[in-house]
């Protein structure tokens, strides 16, 4: 990325135990410590774009989808929502599935969104 001309700083959302087995647990973190995160990179470097990731619970969503609404309207965002891993283990209810496109698609150009079908597992 550095060699693109962009840095990239990431805010934790999730804490997993994975390997390429699967998923063995799945814990999200405090809406305070993804806060805490957030302002960290906004208030040191900015931000230019964002990518939404794994967010795993609503608590966790509706604290994005309030961190976004305090960004600049013209920063893109990307919603690349992790659903389902390798061995078919859910890594967001149905119901935050909703949420998070409810509280992030209408910020989210067109262009941004990945194809999403019903995931296998």
């Amino acid at each position: 990325m550095l060699a693109n001309g962009v840095h990239g700083m990431t805010v934790i959302t999730a804490v997993t135990a994975q390997n390429s087995v699967g998923v063995q647990g799945i814990w999200p973190l405090p809406p305070e410590a993804i806060r805490a995160q957030f302002r960290s990179v906004i208030d040191d470097i900015g931000v230019d774009a964002v990518k939404i990731g794994m967010l795993g619970s609503d608590e966790t969503v509706a604290c994005v989808a309030e961190l976004l609404a305090d960004l600049d309207p013209v920063v893109p965002i990307v919603v690349d929502p992790v659903l389902c891993q390798q061995a078919r283990r859910s890594t967001h209810r149905s119901a935050s599935s909703r949420r998070t496109s409810h509280h992030t698609v209408p910020r989210t150009p067109r262009w941004s969104l990945p194809i999403v079908t019903r995931p296998p597992c």
